[in-house]
């Protein structure tokens, strides 16, 4: 509230954004350019992102888990008269059903999704985005997520076959996404400052991702194999702990051609898919 200062809480990783040039930057690469219209935030913090967004005439779903920053961010729409295109909801969006907001804010998906997201919780939101992207009969919840990410796992997530930082997490997003670097900001852009380097990233739904099958099943499978990433396929393979499956991926890698002796960091994520759908 206006006169009460604010203490940042480490465990909820809570450092904002308060370069300007740096959100103004934020919000080009989250709108793309689009007209005024819905928005999702997710961790609106003290507003660095969401009061340029209201300012270029944008409604604002902000999803907020500290209701400290939620009932402070609403005051400050008020006082600022912009309070009518914003809705500030309190919850973990972790756990929050984001379709079910977006309705009760009176808009329908796709919508832009954007954030600059604590680094603990940033590669399993990441990953519950995109699982609840794509729900059979439902329409795809968004058509745009633009999030600040540490450095690192924004470098694992854009990673391309062949390249150092190709992952399961590389896999996994860019088999439903597209992913791109937008550009990476320094600590002293926010406040308290942070120890790393964070990175903004941009990621659209493909129009035909390969199938997978099941998707637990697609990551499970990743993962299992990228557990001991600097092995052949043929080891990592041997190492499953499930043997019946193992036994149906190395069938599967004759059947599409792959080469057993290549590394988990040399297959492309349309191999990955096709081994999951052979498999599952």
């Amino acid at each position: 509230m206006p006169g009460v200062t604010f203490f940042p809480t480490r465990a909820r990783g809570q450092n904002f954004l308060h370069d300007r040039s740096v959100a103004e930057r934020f919000v080009a690469a989250a709108v793309g350019g689009g007209a005024p219209g819905a928005i999702v935030e997710i961790g609106p913090g003290k507003g660095a992102l969401t009061f340029p967004l209201l300012a270029s005439g944008f409604r604002v779903l902000a999803i907020e888990v500290d209701p400290r920053l939620a009932g402070r961010l609403e005051e400050h729409a008020r006082e600022r008269g912009l309070s009518e295109n914003l809705r500030v909801v309190v919850g973990d969006a972790l756990e929050l059903d984001l379709g079910a907001a977006i309705a009760g804010f009176g808009a329908a998906p796709p919508l832009p999704i954007c954030g600059n997201l604590p680094f603990s919780v940033a590669s399993p939101l990441l990953l519950r985005l995109i699982e609840g992207h794509a729900t059979p009969g439902d329409p795809p919840l968004f058509d745009a997520l633009t999030l600040t990410l540490q450095k690192e796992v924004a470098d694992r997530v854009v990673a391309r076959r062949g390249e150092r930082d190709y992952s399961a997490l590389s896999v996994v997003v860019q088999q439903a996404l597209r992913a791109e670097l937008a550009f990476r900001i320094h600590p002293g852009a926010f406040r308290p400052r942070p120890r790393v380097v964070s990175a903004v990233i941009r990621l659209t739904p493909r129009r035909d991702p390969p199938a997978v099958g099941r998707e637990d099943h697609f990551r499970a499978l990743v993962r299992g194999l990228f557990a001991h990433r600097r092995k052949t396929l043929r080891n990592c393979v041997s190492r499953l702990p499930d043997q019946e499956l193992a036994g149906r991926v190395e069938a599967a890698l004759g059947t599409l051609g792959v080469d057993p002796g290549l590394r988990p960091e040399e297959v492309a994520v349309e191999e990955f898919a096709a081994l999951s759908r052979l498999t599952c």
